[in-house]
């Protein structure tokens, strides 16, 4: 299928399942009330046919085409938004141990024996130098980072790197740092204080312009719908965002270019540097290189033997649950092949397509 470039047939399979048989198969793949339920369970397959090789090596093979490659500033606020929302915890919950059982329980088949060490790294890399236990936002924005660098940030960096290690000319890289109060998802509980969060699809609102003239839209939330709106146009129609944006060249940590869009819009170099350093050069030492290079045929299905590193021993008040399995990833095309793509732990998948098209099950929010 890979070779052929033909992939009629997946996608006939794929448009003839209902979505909420899709969503379903999604969050049965490891059930989470097991052992070993957690965050991620699904691992690209490498089985000979769809996927011959594994992603570092394909990538090289596709043909350089324009794209649009970008997120929100703190994609994982949604989740933690939504388990507010549902009572399934609480704010005055996030403390040391809470974030520690919550990553230790739901990242168990991706730390594996390492999952003290990844821990201790992840909090001396995003929490600030005498951070006390039980400062409730510190570690809630700790979840945050971690949960946008591994599910957004740290792919999206890589699928730049890669499109850049092949010459591509054409890399549109962005952040979306916009807050706007008329957020449906973010009522609560966000803002908290001064943190004022940029939620997962943060930037659809926008670009869409749904219910802009109801909801009582500043000068300023229509200026960046408009940006936004001209934007994606352009590059559908024409392969370019517009002047000011600028195509990214470099991969340096402090050097990789990109477009924020926010209250200061404009270009700015070292992108997600922090997450970069993490998912793309510290973690690998200890779990392997992302995205996997080793074949994986059973899916990420086979279930360890035994237990993963222990965990504190006392749970918090409330047990945390976890994120979708599954999340959007938005790809359009225009004439010349242009993509655009927003990001997740899917991505990966998405752009070893040649065509850049891809069907994927996904969940509204």
């Amino acid at each position: 299928m890979w070779n052929s470039g033909n992939y009629s047939q997946l996608k006939d399979c794929l448009m003839s399942v209902d979505i909420s048989i899709g969503i379903q198969h999604t969050d049965d793949n490891v059930p989470l009330n097991t052992p070993y339920g957690n965050a991620i369970c699904w691992n690209i397959v490498q089985d000979n046919y769809f996927f011959p090789d594994v992603p570092r090596n394909l990538a090289k093979k596709r043909s350089n085409k324009p794209v649009i490659i970008g997120n929100s500033k703190d994609e994982w606020a949604i989740w933690e938004s939504i388990r507010m929302s549902k009572n399934e915890t609480q704010y005055t919950n996030y403390t040391k141990a809470y974030a520690e059982y919550y990553l230790s329980s739901r990242f168990a088949n991706f730390f594996g024996n390492q999952t003290q060490d990844i821990i201790g790294i992840l909090e001396n890399t995003y929490l600030e130098p005498g951070t006390s236990n039980d400062d409730n936002l510190a570690w809630l924005k700790f979840l945050v980072d971690i949960g946008t660098s591994f599910f957004f940030t740290g792919f999206a960096a890589k699928e730049a790197e890669f499109h850049l290690w092949n010459n591509n000319s054409n890399v549109y890289l962005y952040e979306f740092t916009y807050w706007a109060d008329f957020y449906p998802f973010t009522a609560k509980p966000y803002p908290i204080g001064n943190w004022h969060p940029d939620p997962h699809v943060s930037e659809g609102r926008f670009l869409f312009f749904d219910n802009m003239q109801s909801i009582n839209a500043t000068a300023a939330d229509l200026a960046i719908a408009d940006f936004i709106g001209e934007s994606w146009t352009n590059f559908a129609k024409y392969g370019t965002p517009n002047n000011s944006w600028t195509p990214t060249t470099s991969t340096g940590l402090i050097n990789m270019e990109y477009y924020d869009i926010g209250c200061t819009s404009g270009m700015k170099s070292g992108f997600r540097a922090l997450d970069r350093v993490t998912f793309d050069r510290t973690l690998p030492l200890l779990v392997g290189i992302l995205p996997p290079e080793t074949p994986d045929n059973n899916n990420g299905s086979i279930i360890p033997t035994s237990s993963p590193a222990s965990t504190p021993t006392s749970s918090p008040t409330s047990t945390p649950t976890s994120p979708p399995a599954s999340t959007r990833i938005l790809t359009s095309t225009h004439k010349n092949g242009a993509s655009i793509k927003g990001f997740g732990i899917g991505e990966c998948i998405a752009m070893l397509l040649p065509l850049h098209i891809v069907c994927h099950f996904y969940r509204i929010l």
